[in-house]
């Protein structure tokens, strides 16, 4: 009988072994199960890297941070004004505000209206300096004395922790918490209002993008009505509503919301309209704001198509399936979109892209959509090789943002850290087969589940090892703009001893099995006390132990959680230190000669009086033109 059993297994696993062929070879899969090409890691470029790393990009004897909202690496962020990467007609016409750091005391610059501004020649006079448009309304020309700090309170310099201090830490920190309180960073950002403009091509941020879902018709040269671009998404509830895509807004923020169908006819009529796949790859965008011919209109580009199995498994296709219902059943149904358009610096967009992922839904009882939008002022390529990447703040890290993580890598005498693209990150999702992001400041738990058949967790307790707990990030970023360049921008995670586990074959129980790691993270401030920065100071890898138990029939399977803790521990009572620095000298040096030819009149013995009586004269003409 047994045996029989046996060979209706083998022919029903001969049958599904077909089946997966047909199925490979009718949609010609061309990629292995992995991570799609949108979430790989970022690329080393070793041009970039120095031979020796240098000191730490921020040292903490002096002010930095003066513009926090510059959050993208060779990127311009919306209405940062102060971002480098901003051009001048990218301020002027399509933000809408300024973010300026709302704490300026220690801020060592001097701002005029560049109206009043004929000409600088402050770099000819070796004097450091940059100009920042703060108010696109009223231009403003700053010049910034980067060279030295201004007097205050600094926070002591701190070394990093090894694995007893941050153990005494958290000691200290547990003994004393009888409760644990939220913490809501304050707002760090005041707003300066931008004019606006008349526009036909330019987009401001906020405006919404026009868009057709149908090939503009070349014999028609005049737009009659204009769409604006909806996605699924949550706005005060987890339920999925369509709102417009709006310009520079959201700017990389993945939205999660749940569809539940009310019968099987919106099911049927959602799937080959909302969800079918044509609906997507047919979108055409205005490039302008105010677009008034078809010309006007790009079509999306498809970057992949990638299809998500039951369990969550990922496999990019290389042809565009098409969407189609039947009985009960919406196959290659558009559950998650991933947008990027590409904008240049006069304010229109120039390309559009969208990464597409597809799911066979079987008579749902809810559909959760994700969505995603990226707004690029650069190339396509540097943003998917993290030429262009976020930051985790500019320069201490902002809370609720990802913990930069990566390991080391070699490259003969250079040495550089290879950056993971969520961060430092825990196992979640079906079967533990995802990753999410490790936040900072964020205490959290994270778990998932798997199904074990008694062998199978017996096996699992005398190795004692977990693949989806198992982790090649060993440093992570000392501060949110850390370099993967740079080394010592980088804090070594220090590991814990890994408990032994042992099977009790009686009670079929593994006592002790490492299926959980706790991350005990140590921040202090830095930098400035009117203007303090968070960073890293020491972080701390271990494995606790917890006891699992198989029941009930050993022919089936049990489920078993595993688990990643996350701890955060303010240092206390950091030391400050007052700094005194002269004042940033705002007039330049002059020459011997520069008041020539009253000079002459000085060494006249007949007519000494002339040069006394113009004195009084040329300081009130300087003291004036530093008064404007």
């Amino acid at each position: 009988m047994q045996q029989q059993h046996y060979s209706y297994k083998q022919q029903q696993f001969g049958i599904l072994i077909l089946l997966i062929l047909f199925i490979i070879n009718l949609v010609g899969t061309v990629k292995s199960q992995t991570n799609s090409t949108d979430t790989i890691d970022y690329v080393v470029n070793w041009d970039n890297v120095p031979t020796t790393a240098p000191t730490v990009t921020n040292p903490q004897q002096k002010s930095f941070g003066s513009c926090v909202c510059d959050v993208t690496l060779n990127q311009c962020d919306v209405n940062c004004c102060c971002d480098p990467d901003c051009a001048y007609s990218i301020v002027e016409n399509s933000f809408s505000k300024c973010l300026v750091p709302y704490t300026k005391k220690d801020f060592n610059y001097l701002c005029v209206q560049k109206t009043l501004v004929t000409f600088s020649n402050l770099n000819n006079l070796k004097i450091s300096t940059k100009e920042v448009v703060q108010d696109a309304g009223t231009p403003l020309f700053c010049v910034y004395f980067e060279a030295a700090s201004v007097d205050g309170l600094y926070y002591a310099v701190v070394s990093d922790l090894d694995a007893t201090s941050i153990k005494k830490v958290f000691e200290k920190y547990e003994a004393l918490t009888t409760y644990r309180t939220s913490y809501t960073q304050k707002y760090i950002y005041d707003v300066a209002a931008v004019k606006t403009n008349t526009r036909v091509t330019i987009f401001q941020d906020g405006d919404k993008i026009p868009y057709t879902i149908s090939a503009p018709s070349s014999n028609t040269s005049q737009v009659t009505t204009v769409s604006y671009f909806t996605l699924h998404r949550s706005s005060n509830s987890d339920v999925c509503e369509k709102t417009f895509v709006k310009f520079m807004r959201n700017n990389g923020k993945e939205n999660k919301c749940s569809w539940i169908p009310s019968t099987l006819e919106d099911f049927r009529t959602k799937c080959l309209g909302d969800f079918s796949v044509s609906s997507f790859v047919s979108n055409y965008f205005s490039y302008g704001a105010a677009p008034d011919s078809y010309s006007q209109y790009i079509k999306v580009e498809l970057l992949e198509m990638i299809s998500v199995s039951s369990s969550g498994a990922e496999t990019v296709l290389s042809t565009i399936p098409t969407t189609t219902y039947a009985s009960q059943t919406c196959t290659n149904a558009v559950i998650g979109a991933k947008y990027y358009f590409v904008f240049t610096s006069s304010g229109s967009i120039s390309k559009a892209y969208v990464t597409l992922r597809v799911k066979t839904l079987v008579n749902p009882s809810f559909v959760e959509l994700k969505s995603q939008v990226n707004y690029i002022n650069g190339t396509i390529s540097d943003f998917r090789q993290g030429v262009i990447k976020p930051k985790s703040g500019n320069p201490g890290y902002i809370r609720k943002k990802p913990v930069l993580a990566g390991y080391m890598v070699t490259n003969s005498v250079k040495n550089a850290i290879y950056q993971h693209y969520l961060g430092l990150t825990a196992p979640t999702g079906y079967d533990c087969s995802s990753k999410s992001s490790i936040l900072f400041d964020v205490d959290a738990v994270f778990s998932c589940s798997f199904t074990y058949t008694l062998s199978q967790l017996k096996a699992a307790c005398l190795s004692n090892t977990f693949s989806q707990l198992e982790s090649n990030a060993t440093y992570v970023g000392r501060y949110g703009n850390a370099d993967y360049t740079n080394t010592n921008d980088w804090v070594a995670i220090v590991e814990d001893s890994k408990p032994s586990s042992t099977w009790d074959e009686l009670t079929q129980t593994c006592n002790n099995i490492a299926a959980g790691i706790e991350y005990q993270i140590v921040i202090s401030k830095s930098g400035s006390v009117q203007n303090e920065q968070w960073k890293v100071q020491g972080i701390q890898r271990s494995r606790y132990s917890l006891t699992w138990t198989f029941s009930g029939d050993n022919t089936k399977t049990n489920t078993f959680w595993i688990e990643t803790r996350v701890k955060y521990v303010r240092t206390e009572n950091q030391e400050t230190i007052q700094k005194n620095y002269p004042a940033p000298n705002f007039l330049p040096f002059l020459p011997e000669d520069v008041f020539y030819p009253f000079s002459l009149l000085l060494s006249s013995s007949s007519q000494p009086y002339h040069l006394i009586s113009l004195l009084p004269f040329l300081l009130v003409s300087i003291v004036s033109i530093l008064v404007l």
